[in-house]
């Protein structure tokens, strides 16, 4: 019990500087806001609207959300039968793979809805959004517009659906459809995700950028899963199912379908199968993958005449054994390429060679974890140059990679951590080395206010014509990056400060403050930032403040300023929200009843929830009074989303 009060003393400290893109930094393992893209944005932002039932959701479903790893997963189940329901989330952070730090993250995308009270009945409950926006900008005396669309619904943890479109890609724009069974079944049409072991064959969505953290990397893959993205990546059909510890993924796709619903009609369509099959112990998890691309089955001019266009398949394992765990994945490829020829003897005809590569791509680690908020890890891989990597996911960079061989080695010690990875491109005759090392503690200033300071610092050096000897002929560049952040809260006040200095070609600037007042019904944050980059090699990215499903990335380059104001309306909200109860109420509960005890449903899950209309405006205007060779825009959003 004295530990219980320990932890729930430490989640109070977490959680006065908890928020959104805090917990979905420390969840994916990112250092900062501007190593995320649009399709985690997207994803947690849904899971925030709908948070997943830990207690009601099934075993596909648990897995499909890509909040927990497969190990995670095995062990809330485990957990659930034998102790009961998750009810509170100091419970969640004793439960064996949690600690309180990532509970903590988690209740802002999870529901701790519970059926076990005596009398009680499963309920599932129709939840539906519309979000409607707008975007103009003003430059150089002309004016562009674009507006976008989303739907969801979700009845319970039994389905769920997203549609999303923009007006400049017309109609049907993007629409994912997931129906989970009883028994650990899973039927996905339309859009869908797929992420499998280490992500080296099969990885869509989020790869984040030159392992920044410790916690990147490792990868927790989710199989198959719907998706409410504006761009996805397969189109088709997909089904699993999980039994126990085992779990078995099918799934169609056709590339180039997408494009062609929204009316290119020039885009080749293809047909691609994948089939996954899994273990997933709390020790030991294994899974074997692969997929078959077939050239295009719809050409939009000549005869398909290739067959097969890739193949892959791969193995991934994971093994814990103490501390310790052993993580990997190989993979064989095959990709077939076309060469079309004339003769002098018959130009009128076309001839056609198909050429075949294969290669083989591996990943593996090693990551010691000696006590909590502690862990060292170890990090191998190689992509040679023939590797078929269009559906990947690189471990060290954003977009797909091959011609690469390199290592990573990641410690976290409580506040501090360090990254180090070195990568040669033998083909390319490149070479390339990064540190990230970063400090961010967090301060409890009382019941209502909190400082949490972070510093970090990150140098590269990069070199070409490189040559077995390790020299590099053609010179190397090195890039420092320092920036110093701070966020500060207290009541519904909150202040964030940042400094970011950066050294490439020329020494680079960029300062912001932000200052802005947070409530359940309303919210405005204002925000000034100036920058001085003279170099396009040192410019400086900056994570800005926007509305749900946006993502806003301001590449900062010349020498000028930025002013912008968020605000959000919330109205409807009468009868309170259909969320868990309040935090610290329920860990008061569970420290009264333990985590055996149930405690009342009406407790814990809340009221109901009346119709919520929300309306948000963003106005940001950027100005180079100091830089000629830049073009001042002017541009404002609004957005209106609708929950019923």
């Amino acid at each position: 019990m004295e530990i219980a009060k320990f932890l729930a003393y430490i989640g109070g400290m977490i959680r006065v500087l908890s928020d959104f893109v805090a917990a979905m930094l420390l969840i994916v393992g990112a250092g900062a806001a501007e190593e995320l893209d649009e399709s985690a944005i997207e994803r947690f932002e849904s899971l925030r609207d709908h948070p997943v039932g830990i207690n009601t959701a099934g075993r596909s479903r648990l897995l499909a959300c890509g909040l927990f790893s497969a190990y995670q997963v095995a062990s809330l189940c485990d957990y659930r039968a034998s102790n009961g329901d998750v009810l509170s989330i100091t419970e969640l952070g004793l439960v064996d793979g949690f600690n309180p730090e990532l509970a903590e993250a988690l209740s802002h995308f999870i529901s701790l809805e519970s059926y076990r009270a005596a009398g009680q009945r499963p309920r599932k409950r129709l939840n539906q959004s519309l979000m409607l926006q707008g975007t103009g900008r003003w430059k150089d005396s002309s004016f562009t517009y674009k507006a976008g669309a989303k739907y969801s619904l979700h009845w319970g943890e039994t389905a769920e659906f997203y549609w999303s479109g923009k007006y400049q890609d017309g109609l049907p724009g993007s629409f994912s459809l997931a129906l989970y069974g009883k028994r650990g079944s899973k039927l996905v049409l339309g859009d869908f995700n797929a992420r499998f072991g280490q992500g080296l064959i099969l990885w869509s969505g989020l790869s984040l950028s030159g392992v920044p953290t410790e916690a990147a990397m490792k990868r927790n893959g989710t199989g198959l899963a719907p998706t409410g993205s504006y761009s996805p990546l397969f189109r088709g059909c997909g089904w699993g199912l999980s039994r126990g510890r085992f779990a078995l993924d099918a799934a169609v796709a056709f590339p180039g379908l997408r494009d062609f619903c929204n009316g290119n009609s020039s885009e080749d369509i293809g047909a691609m199968g994948i089939l996954a099959a899994s273990y997933l112990g709390r020790r030991l998890s294994l899974g074997v993958q692969g997929y078959v691309q077939s050239g295009a089955i719809i050409k939009s001019s000549s005869e398909n005449v290739l067959g097969v266009k890739a193949a892959a398949g791969s193995f991934d394992w994971k093994l814990g054994f103490g501390r310790f765990l052993f993580y990997g994945e190989g993979a064989m490829s095959l990709s077939r390429s076309l060469t079309a020829w004339n003769t002098v003897y018959s130009k009128d005809d076309t001839f056609y060679k198909a050429s075949s590569a294969w290669a083989f791509a591996g990943v593996a680690g090693l990551k010691w974890s000696p006590a909590y908020r502690r862990s060292i890890t170890l990090l191998a891989r190689h992509y040679p140059v023939d590797f078929a990597c269009d559906y990947s996911g690189a471990v060290r960079s954003a977009s797909k990679v091959r011609d690469e061989s390199g290592v990573s080695l990641g410690t976290r010690l409580g506040a501090f951590g360090l990254t180090l990875d070195g990568a040669v491109h033998p083909v390319a005759e490149k070479a390339s080395a990064k540190a990230v090392v970063q400090f961010a503690p967090s301060f409890s200033l009382g019941s209502r206010a909190g400082l949490q300071p972070s510093v970090r610092y990150s140098v590269r050096v990069s070199g070409s014509g490189f040559s077995g000897s390790g020299a590099f002929s053609d010179g190397v560049s090195w890039r420092h990056d320092g920036r110093v952040d701070l966020r500060a809260s207290l009541g519904s006040w909150q202040c964030n400060a940042r400094y970011n200095a950066v050294y490439c070609k020329e020494l680079a600037h960029l300062g912001y403050l932000e200052t802005g007042y947070k409530r359940e019904r309303f919210q405005v944050f204002v925000r000034g930032t100036i920058f001085n980059v003279a170099n396009w090699d040192d410019r400086i990215y900056c994570y800005q403040r926007d509305t749900p499903g946006s993502f806003n990335i301001l590449a900062a380059y010349g020498h000028g300023y930025v002013a912008s104001v968020y605000t959000a309306l919330r109205l409807g909200l009468s009868r309170g929200q259909r969320t868990p109860l309040g935090q610290q109420a329920s860990q008061e509960l569970f420290l009264r009843t333990g985590p055996q005890k149930p405690i009342p449903v009406s407790a814990v899950q809340g009221s109901r929830s009346a119709l919520r209309h929300t309306l948000y405006l963003r106005a940001s205007l950027i100005r180079y009074p100091w830089s000629s060779s830049r073009t001042p825009h002017t541009d404002l959003k609004l957005q209106y989303l609708l929950r019923f």
